[in-house]
Parts: structure tokens; C-alpha cells; sequence
């Protein structure tokens, strides 16, 4: 047959001039002319492009990816009719090196998921799991959150869909697994020593990749089945770059006009979290472009109306942009705080930044939720929007602002607070409740901590206990303003609410929505936690100067 083999790029164009006109197209010697979009089957080797995928002329096409042992991937199927079951390799060497256009079916001596396991998850997405009593159950996934590690070979991959998935070879000696799609398999049964999961799926569509409608679209439905529904793993669906700006153009009367993508493996470990966030000032974040196979969050817009986001042909480029990374368009002209957690080689950071159009409460058009439970091994450090940890958060003053890091490791992490804000007149300070002192912010600083500090730490313009006669004379005129923000309400972790105040909190009332107080105490202290089901809460809290009300979402 004739075919295509791509080690970096094909184009696959509808016009152009062509070195050869003439082309034997079957095992008989017949001569026909030859196209350049015209093949029988193509085959995508590792970090292959196929731009204008629609135009080219086919019957199969293969691809393949790599995946470094122990590491977090999120990934995307350009393929239709890929399963869980497909990640598969080799179990000698790992490496799918076998030969090109051959079937590849499963053989549980060759190609043992215990030898070399794929350990994957789904978002916001009901899974079935066979446990060690050999029960298949089905398992809801955490709210708006990962499922467990499941073993349903028959979970869908389908296009526009993201997933989670890692190697870990038993062999020392494998440290990249190479995979190769699509299989052949028409049934998989799952090796656990008893019956297999039921197999639900069809191969009709296998070999294809994502073909686009009359009107030159794909459309995906957005489909979530935790009670938030606000958030979504989106994959590039794609054999080529996808532009970001372009997507969010066409699909803003949808989503945020934000995207951001889950990263541990950045150059030198400088960033966990490439959050890409369009601000109102005109200063674009938006841009971008996400590789194949590869998935990103998206985030619904206030309001929004639809379930189903377009992908289109202009969608396609065949040249990576870089992303902006810390807000640096907004640190030219507004006050910036970036705050940097690192530990070892592994990074995570956050930015503050201060506008007078922006609102103190979370926001998705200005604001991003930072991920706690993301597989990232990375300390993850936040500050606090409206009850939500965010990574991005733009808001109307610096007054009371908590921030933390989370770190479930317990290893000792130095966070740097630095940034533009430092700079001029304002003063601002670190405020640790845990000691009554705040800490003048004029330069880069550094702290070291040490386990988990939630609800510990405030940014704040004024100076408390502990401070100057000088410094507090100095934050009088901000004491006013900030005294209704004093109290932080927020969860951070999962099944967890926490309550922090610069003074002494004097009692808390947990209420459902429908008005049902789950409780109600008093307290006598300036940091408190409760661990409550998922669900959103209404929460009251008093520290003898305010009361605040705010509404959390416990995942």
C-alpha cells in the first residue's frame, strides 16, 4: 500500500505542487496519479503533526506516544473508539517497536497489566472497579475531582475527552513506555484470577481520527456528574497544536475566557500549573496553544448557557506559542505579589494582583482555582478568593488576604513572596495569627515551613499585634476597610472548612442551603477547622469585631 510515515510533521493540504505525478497504488502495479492527501494508511510516530487532518484522504491511521515511568499525564485520544483497556505495551521492553500496519491485539503473557501497568483515572466521572473480594462496584467520582485508580478496560476515551494515566514497569530497566494506537481487541477481559468487567464498547470507528461536519466543526458535549458542574477536562482532539485564542473566541459564550493545564515536569521544576487567564484590562493570557494528545481545564462562565463546546478547522496550527506563566503583562501596570513554594527541584506559585475593577470574592473571568488533589508531588501554594484556593487572584485591595501551602509530604518548603507590590510607599505585611506578629513586606523574603500551614498566614496592609507604634499609626486609615475581611472562610482540602481570623473567633454556624443548621459552636480561637461531607455550606462566623457570611463548596 501507499503510505505516509511522519517522524515530526506531515501537512496534509488540500493544493500544492507535487514532485511526482504519476503513483503505483495496489500490489498489482497499477499506476494512477498520485495526490498528496491521498494515502491507504498513515502512521504518527511520537511528537508526529498532521495539520488539516480533514483534508487528507485515508483508510487507517496509527499513532503513537511516550510516557515516562512514575510520571502524571493528561492526555487526550486523537483517535475515535480508543478504551482504557488500549494502553497497553510490550511487557519485555515496554516499546511498541513492532512493525508498522499490523494489528495489535492483547496477549496477557506479552502484554501483562501487572507487569506493566497503566494506573489511570477519570474526572468528575462515575467509574466501575473490581475490588480484591472480586465485586464489580461502580464508584462516583470525588466531586468535580479524580476517581479512584480504576480497572473498567471499557471506559471510553473519546474525542475531546481528558484522562489521567501513568507507567509504573515492574522492570527497573523500562523508563519510557512507548504505546501505539489504536488496537484491535473486540473484548477484553481483565486479569484478576475470576471473571472479567462486562465489555460495553464497539471498534466501528477505529483507525479514525476526528473528522469535522458540513460546517467544517466538532462538537463535544460537556458532561459532568458532580454537583459544582464548573469545571472541565477538555483534550485536544487534534493530530496538531490547538490555539487556544481561537478556541475560547469560539467558545466564550461557554467558558471563561481561561484555560490551564497540570504540569510536574516544567524545565527545571520552575512551574506546577500554567494557568492562562484573560483579565478585563485588555491584557490577553488567553493565547497558547495545547500539544496533541494532550488535555487542559477549562472553567464555565458566569452565567453560561449551552453543554457543548466546538472544536474548528482555524483551531489548527502547526507552530507551538508559548503561555504566559506569571502574570507578567499584569505586573507592568498593576501592584503583583508572586508567591513561590519550592522543594527540592519541584515549584509552585501564585499570583496576587490588585486592580481597581476587580472584585475581593472569587471570579472566573479574573480568578483560578488552584487543584489540590492533582497528582502533582509538588507543594502547592494559594491564596484565598471567596472560599476557593486559587492560583490566580486578582482583587479590589491587599487587605486580609489569606494565603498557604499546601503539603502533604511534611517536608520542609521555602516560600518566597516577591514582587512589584513590595516596591514604593504602600506598606504591606505577612501576618502569621499563629504568633501575633506581622512581618514587613519592602523586598523579596523568604520563610521556611514545615507541615501544613492552612489558615496560619494573611497578607494584609496593616500592621497587628506585635508591630510598631509607627507601623500601626500607619495602617489606621486601612483597619476600617479591612476589619469586614478579617475573617477567612475557605476549604483548601477535601472534607475539610477552615476558619482563620487575625483575632480570636468567637463562635461558627454551619447551615446546608436549604437553612439546616449541621452546627453551631463557640469557639475562642483565631484558627479552627471542621471536617464536613462534600456539599456546599453557608457559614457564619463572628470574632466579636464582624460577622461574615460566607457560601464554601466542601469537595
Amino acid at each position: 500500500p501507499t503510505y505516509a510515515s511522519a517522524g515530526s510533521e506531515l501537512l496534509a493540504e488540500s493544493y500544492g505542487d507535487h514532485r511526482y505525478d504519476m503513483a503505483v497504488s495496489d500490489a498489482q502495479g497499477t499506476v494512477t496519479h498520485y495526490y498528496i492527501n491521498r494515502v491507504d494508511e498513515i502512521y504518527l510516530k511520537p511528537n508526529a503533526l498532521l495539520h488539516k487532518q480533514h483534508l487528507l484522504d485515508y483508510n487507517k491511521a496509527w499513532v503513537e506516544f511516550e510516557m515516562e515511568r512514575d510520571k502524571p499525564y493528561w492526555l487526550a485520544s486523537p483517535l475515535q473508539d480508543v478504551y482504557a483497556g488500549d494502553l497497553y505495551a510490550p511487557l519485555s521492553q515496554g516499546r511498541q517497536d513492532t512493525e508498522a500496519f499490523k494489528a495489535i491485539t492483547y496477549n496477557p503473557t506479552t502484554n501483562s497489566r501487572w507487569g506493566l501497568p497503566f494506573y489511570q483515572k477519570a474526572w468528575s466521572e462515575a467509574v466501575a472497579y473490581q475490588d480484591h473480594n472480586q465485586a464489580v462496584v461502580d464508584l462516583e467520582a470525588v466531586q468535580s475531582n479524580w476517581s479512584i485508580e480504576y480497572n473498567d478496560v471499557w471506559v471510553p476515551y473519546s474525542l475531546g475527552k481528558g484522562f489521567y494515566a501513568r507507567v509504573e514497569p515492574e522492570s527497573p530497566s523500562i523508563n519510557k513506555v512507548k504505546v501505539r494506537l489504536p488496537k484491535a481487541d473486540m473484548r477484553y477481559d481483565y486479569e484478576v484470577k475470576t471473571k472479567a468487567l462486562s465489555p460495553t464498547g464497539t471498534r466501528t470507528n477505529a483507525h479514525k481520527l476526528a473528522t469535522l461536519d458540513a460546517n467544517g466543526e466538532l462538537t463535544i458535549p460537556l458532561i459532568s456528574v458532580d454537583n459544582d458542574g464548573k469545571y472541565y477536562l477538555v483534550g485536544n482532539p487534534f493530530m496538531t497544536y490547538l490555539d487556544m485564542s481561537t478556541f475560547l473566541e469560539v467558545n466564550k459564550h461557554l467558558l471563561a475566557p481561561k484555560y490551564w493545564i497540570l504540569q510536574d515536569d516544567a524545565p527545571q521544576g520552575e512551574i506546577v500549573g500554567t494557568p492562562d487567564v484573560s483579565f478585563e484590562e485588555a491584557i490577553s493570557y488567553n493565547t497558547g496553544t495545547i500539544a496533541p494528545m494532550r488535555a487542559f481545564f477549562v472553567e464555565l462562565a458566569e452565567g453560561a448557557t449551552g453543554t457543548t463546546i466546538t472544536f474548528t478547522a482555524d483551531m489548527m496550527t502547526k507552530t507551538a506559542t508559548a503561555t504566559a506563566t506569571k502574570a507578567a503583562g499584569a505586573a507592568m501596570t498593576c501592584p503583583t505579589i508572586t508567591l513561590i513554594a519550592t522543594q527540592g527541584d519541584r515549584r509552585s506559585w501564585a499570583t496576587l494582583t490588585m486592580r481597581e475593577q476587580a472584585t475581593d470574592g472569587y471570579r472566573a473571568e479574573e480568578d483560578v482555582v488552584l487543584w489540590l488533589d492533582s497528582e502533582l508531588k509538588a507543594p502547592m501554594v494559594y491564596t484565598v478568593a471567596g472560599g476557593r484556593a486559587t492560583q490566580v487572584n486578582a482583587v479590589n485591595t491587599m487587605t486580609n488576604i489569606p494565603l498557604g501551602v499546601y503539603n502533604p509530604g511534611g517536608e520542609p518548603v521555602s516560600l518566597t513572596i516577591e514582587g512589584n507590590r513590595l516596591e514604593g510607599e504602600s506598606a504591606l505585611y505577612l501576618y502569621d495569627a499563629v504568633t501575633r506578629q506581622s512581618e514587613p513586606l519592602t523586598s523579596s523574603y523568604t520563610l521556611t515551613l514545615t507541615g501544613e500551614s492552612h489558615g496560619r498566614y494573611f497578607l494584609r496592609n496593616t500592621a497587628e499585634e506585635g508591630a510598631s507604634a509607627a507601623q500601626k499609626s500607619a495602617g489606621d486609615q486601612n483597619r476600617t476597610k479591612g476589619s469586614e475581611k478579617a475573617i477567612a472562610i475557605y476549604s483548601a482540602q477535601a472534607g475539610r472548612l477552615i476558619l482563620s481570623s487575625p483575632h480570636l473567633l468567637k463562635e461558627v454556624t454551619v447551615m446546608r442551603m436549604n437553612g439546616k443548621v449541621v452546627i453551631h459552636q463557640p469557639l475562642h480561637t483565631s484558627h479552627h477547622t471542621i471536617d464536613l461531607p462534600p456539599g456546599i455550606y453557608l457559614i457564619r462566623a463572628a470574632d466579636g469585631n464582624t460577622t461574615h457570611t460566607e457560601k464554601v463548596w466542601v469537595r
